[in-house]
């Protein structure tokens, strides 16, 4: 993804020497200035506050500055656009809306912890804002703008966006119609063309109101509902069967029928593979998981094997 017209970065360690960062600093009410101690990298310094204490809310609420004037005028914090932020350094001046882009880079978010922002921001006219207008797209440090939803609740919106669908069945005997399975014959069963929306592991990263959060899907194990009474638990794809197996029974997923199949409804067994899937989740400083099932279905006709004398 190409990040559009400038980058600015907030809080990490290595863009520290940067005019305006607050990285390894603490607001002093007292002196109205950052506190930076025995920081190095140009930290050494006490530096101006980025306005509103460095997320857009002061203890009164949260202004935007005319640039004619210099006059202050109240927005409110937060709005459909995001969070009201308002950042002076680096050669830049702004003060805009910031909301996270639902276009976010993976390897950013993971290894530059960074989000990727849209901005909204205000057109003037004198001393009020006349109108507001797309600012540019920016790239900020994951903690740099408090996000304004929690860590589960971004979990869920991410969750939500995973596109997981039920298994494939591959099984042997076939199901067509014409196949006929015997009574203590091995049944093979496994996920046919596995891929990481049938099967996993499906990894997405997003940013939902400035949390930015990483997630990975998987299968643990599959139980196949057989229709003669049993259940078979697998933990993997299982194997395909080939006409090279012969009789034998499957190494990881298999079944053998006890009896027919003709007393049930169509003289069918009806077989079903429900999928259990985990979710595993990571924020910064928190993590969980969540789960969810996808249920295929099939049939099997199962006869009996006659023997004839001559």
């Amino acid at each position: 993804m190409t990040i559009g017209l400038v980058v600015l970065v907030i809080g990490i360690p290595a863009a520290s020497n940067a005019a305006g960062s607050a990285a390894g600093c603490t607001w002093n009410d007292a002196t109205s200035a950052f506190d930076c101690g025995d920081a190095k990298d140009g930290n050494e310094e006490k530096q101006d506050k980025p306005k509103g204490e460095g997320n857009g809310h002061s203890k009164g609420g949260c202004y935007a500055t005319s640039p004619s004037s210099g006059k202050d005028v109240k927005v409110n914090c937060s709005s459909k656009h995001g969070t009201w932020f308002v950042y002076s350094g680096d050669g830049h001046n702004l003060q805009c809306y910031f909301k996270a882009s639902p276009d976010q880079d993976q390897e950013m978010i993971e290894d530059m912890k960074m989000i990727v922002y849209n901005t909204m921001c205000p057109q003037w006219s004198g001393n009020s804002i006349s109108g507001w207008s797309q600012g540019p797209e920016v790239a900020l440090d994951e903690n740099a703008i408090p996000p304004t939803i929690t860590p589960e609740e971004a979990a869920a919106k991410l969750w939500a966006s995973y596109d997981i669908r039920k298994i494939d069945i591959g099984i042997a005997p076939k199901p067509d119609a014409g196949s006929v399975g015997s009574v203590g014959l091995p049944v093979w069963m496994w996920v046919d063309n596995p891929s990481e929306k049938t099967f996993g592991p499906y990894k997405k990263s997003a940013a939902y109101e400035g949390l930015a959060i990483t997630g990975t899907a998987k299968v643990t194990n599959i139980v196949w509902n057989m229709g003669d009474g049993s259940t078979v638990q697998c933990n993997g794809a299982g194997t395909p069967f080939t006409p090279a197996a012969g009789l034998n029974p499957s190494p990881d997923c298999g079944h053998m029928y006890e009896k027919m199949s003709k007393s049930h409804s169509g003289g069918r067994f009806p077989v079903s593979a429900t999928a259990n899937w985990v979710f595993e989740w990571s924020t910064s400083g928190a993590s969980g998981t969540l789960t969810a099932t996808r249920t295929s279905s099939t049939s099997l006709e199962i006869g009996e094997m006659q023997t004839v004398i001559r």
